[in-house]
């Protein structure tokens, strides 16, 4: 195929950059690693498409990246737009953290979150002009539904990315089906059998086949994601203590290192419960647990009441949100990696510590064994008994754990951006060559 792709890529995504909060999480990263990989495509030029509420993040990202400052922002600018984008800027600033909370940040979040989906649900200020749309042919879509502006044009074949289908598989996500303006619903409802689909795994395709029966499941093309190049193993010992210190981790201890927003499927509480039985069972002292991601206060009292009578805060380190230079050596320095979640589209964080050659206890659900293989130790993350033993298998058996630390670097050669790209790219070649 001869012909340049054109492709609008939405970058709705990659304006919360500037946000450190649970916004720029796994699908931000998957969205701006995917960029960076089409950029290298000489023949495929990319416009970034953003809603007017995020025009002024988009321009901070670009800002930030000097290497998409060359691609155009596709977006209808008027003082209506800037009104919008500063309203996106005060809601995250006035954001509730923890029990932080005054009148003042409960006003302007009221006022600025109901203007906000006002004007998604009507869609009043966001049309692109036909003539800049007439200039695209392939609309991309790292996580969103496609506009109505986008759904309604003849001219744009529509590739959306599937991550995973949590709000139609768990019952205590159903509310987010329940509500019209929520990401997932809105995706939902714009799921049809003529547009095209690539899933981050085949779990993810398959769960979109058997909650979704208007997809066609030829229009599905599974594409598994990678792990940032920056993620590899850390041999500098002044990196590794460097990054103890940072986040009050003992010099003195071992630890355990997880990764994950603070939600009931990421498993976390299973995986500490059963964390402080195994050392205080074994009388264990010098290993500690450490907590990477956001704590909301409520999961720190429901931990707190779920091991009342125990000896643990001594053992806990709540890091906290952790800068992204930081992650690599925190995989490097832990004994061992800990993500027993219920339900994962993917599980990058699993990918990330395998990169930086760590050894790993994951679930044995969903799509997480199609990351991790026989790289680590896959556990029922409902059996108290599994999760013990893995801990027990990695904290004594030395050899084991290097093993499984060869294991995940060699494994995590089968994985990356690239790789991913190239099935998007020939994929939309495919598509546009077959409808010319």
């Amino acid at each position: 195929m001869k012909e340049k792709i054109r492709l609008l890529f939405d970058a709705n995504i990659l304006s919360y950059d500037y946000q450190k909060t649970g916004a720029r999480s796994g699908i931000f990263f998957v969205a701006y690693n995917l960029m960076k990989e089409l950029t290298k495509y000489d023949n495929i030029e990319i416009g970034f498409y953003v809603k007017p509420s995020n025009i002024l993040g988009i321009h901070k990202f670009v800002e930030t990246n000097s290497e998409f400052s060359n691609i155009p922002i596709i977006c209808k600018t008027t003082f209506i737009t800037y009104f919008l984008g500063l309203l996106e800027q005060w809601k995250y600033s006035c954001r509730k953290l923890d029990k932080k909370d005054n009148f003042f940040k409960k006003f302007v979040r009221f006022f600025a979150i109901r203007i906000l989906n006002f004007s998604m649900q009507y869609n009043f200020v966001s049309k692109i002009n036909e003539k800049e749309l007439s200039k695209w042919n392939i609309y991309f879509s790292p996580n969103q539904a496609p506009p109505k502006q986008i759904l309604t044009s003849d001219n744009i074949h529509r590739f959306v990315l599937l991550h995973d289908a949590i709000p139609l598989a768990l019952e205590d996500y159903f509310f987010n089906m329940k509500i019209k303006n929520t990401w997932f619903r809105q995706l939902y409802d714009t799921l049809n059998g003529n547009d095209y689909y690539f899933a981050n795994s085949e779990y993810t395709k398959q769960d979109f086949i058997k909650y979704c029966d208007k997809l066609n499941p030829e229009h599905i093309t599974t594409t598994l994601l990678g792990a940032n190049e920056n993620f590899y193993p850390v041999k500098d010992e002044n990196i590794l203590r460097s990054v103890r210190e940072k986040y009050n981790i003992p010099s003195d201890k071992k630890f355990i290192f997880s990764l994950c927003t603070i939600e009931p499927r990421k498993n976390l509480i299973f995986a500490v419960k059963n964390f402080v039985k195994f050392i205080n069972d074994n009388n264990i002292d010098d290993l500690v647990f450490v907590m990477g991601g956001g704590h909301w206060q409520a999961f720190l009292d429901l931990l707190d009441k779920e091991l009342s009578g125990t000896n643990y805060k001594d053992k806990i380190i709540k890091a906290g949100y952790v800068d992204d230079e930081d992650l690599p050596g925190l995989y490097s320095a832990s004994e061992i990696f800990v993500y027993p979640s219920l339900y994962e589209g993917f599980g990058l964080p699993v990918l990330e510590a395998m990169q930086c050659g760590c050894a790993c206890i994951t679930s044995n659900v969903t799509s997480i064994p199609e990351v991790i293989g026989d790289a680590g130790i896959q556990v029922n993350p409902k059996s108290d008994e599994e999760m013990i033993e893995a801990y027990r298998k990695m904290y004594y058996d030395n050899d084991f754990r290097h093993q499984c630390r060869e294991k995940a670097l060699e494994r995590s050669k089968q994985f990356s951006w690239q790789k991913c790209t190239n099935i998007i790219v020939d994929t939309i070649k495919k598509v546009v060559s077959e409808d010319m």
